[in-house]
């Protein structure tokens, strides 16, 4: 461990996302004997290297699991300039390295500085436990999401708000969740996966498992019913919704538009959490 790379928030020269440093492979062989593969063949717990881990935020991809003592900032990534000649009212722009601007002298040229810049995240440097969901157990619709997808956001490479797509097409194929985080004796400390991480998931699991056990199969089953009933109600309810909105009688008589004036005719992060599938 001592020669893996740390992030250190008090040294600037550290603040790096940094690779994968090994595979475990029997470690996740263990992972597949505790939780199992669903019916369609993902596997219900996987282990992720943080950094590697994006989840489409503020418009895209990003780092998932943020290292919060590090500010998110703003680096330059190339400088070059556009030159364009004086003389020449129709002389199109030449992008120029700044070593070779001497080649384009003020007198005879006009200069524009451009800067190519990134926004960048550092995310922990660990490695994380998460759990499969299904779609149709993440407490979300395919409605209802889309009914919050598109908004006004400030996406960090702009710093001003914009309309558009925040947070992705739905998860159809299911997500992964956070279970914890394999942390050493500090917090954002590094260990890599170990026996001492199976066995709490173990534990976990069966505490869980035991609990499933709790209701006969009959009462599985009627659960699962009433919950599909309780999303059947929810999602004809956001479709009356949006069914109304979008039946009701325009006045936009300040906008022009030809719909004038219809009367209206109507009224009106922490410990381990096992979910169970």
């Amino acid at each position: 461990m001592s020669q893996f790379p740390i992030v250190d928030p008090s040294a600037e020269s550290t603040w790096k996302n940094h690779g994968k440093p090994a595979d475990f492979p029997s470690f996740e062989r263990e992972l597949l004997a505790i939780g199992g593969k669903h019916p369609n063949g993902r596997p219900i717990l996987r282990l992720q290297w943080a950094p590697h881990r994006f989840k489409f935020q503020l418009g895209r991809p990003r780092v998932y699991y943020v290292d919060t003592r590090i500010p998110t900032r703003r680096r330059t990534k190339r400088i070059y300039y556009q030159v364009k000649e004086l003389a020449d009212p129709f002389a199109p722009w030449i992008t120029v390295e700044p070593g070779d601007l001497g080649r384009f002298p003020g007198e005879a040229f006009l200069h524009v500085v451009h800067h190519d810049t990134e926004v960048v995240t550092i995310a922990r440097n660990q490695w994380v436990i998460e759990q499969y969901f299904p779609p149709d157990k993440l407490g979300d619709t395919p409605a209802s999401w889309e009914a919050r997808r598109f908004c006004m956001f400030t996406p960090p490479e702009l710093g001003v708000p914009v309309y558009g797509d925040h947070i992705g097409p739905f998860p159809s194929d299911g997500e992964y969740r956070l279970v914890f985080v394999l942390e050493g004796p500090e917090e954002y400390s590094y260990v890599p996966p170990c026996g001492e991480a199976l066995e709490m998931l173990r534990a976990a699991w069966h505490e869980r498992e035991n609990f499933h056990q709790c209701f006969t199969a009959e009462q599985r089953v009627a659960n699962e019913y009433k919950a599909a009933e309780e999303r059947d109600r929810k999602r004809l309810e956001e479709l009356d919704e949006r069914l109304n909105d979008e039946l009701k009688p325009y006045d936009r008589d300040f906008e022009g538009n030809a719909f004038v004036s219809v009367p209206q005719t109507y009224k009106k992060q922490s410990g381990i959490i096992l979910t169970d599938l």
